[in-house]
């Protein structure tokens, strides 16, 4: 199983594409499925934007940063509702405590 997220300008047609590619390059064979329900396309909002620049400004933060997970902002930015995401940081340590996992170095 794969899980290959798009990120602003790529398409699920092109990153198909890269996976086949990459399977025929190392003279592999599988089978190309999607489980998802509906596209989950990337979402990106300029730091410039108001909401944006506001929540830069009250956290201190000089730049914007990508993420590789999907979250339902991305359907509210494609629903034109200006939309950000932010958190704890990293994205698995979120999920661990959410779900009562523990890390184990």
């Amino acid at each position: 199983m794969i899980d290959r997220r798009t990120i602003p300008g790529e398409t699920d047609a092109g990153v198909r594409r890269e996976i086949a590619a990459l399977l025929r390059r190392n003279h592999l064979r599988a089978t190309l499925a999607s489980t998802k329900d509906g596209p989950c396309l990337p979402m990106e909002t300029s730091a410039r934007a108001a909401v944006g620049a506001a929540v830069m400004s009250s956290i201190g933060q000089r730049r914007a940063m990508g993420v590789d997970y999907f979250c339902d902002a991305s359907v509210l930015s494609q629903g034109g509702i200006p939309s950000i995401v932010f958190g704890p940081g990293d994205i698995a340590r979120r999920i661990r405590r959410m779900n009562g996992f523990r890390s184990h170095p």
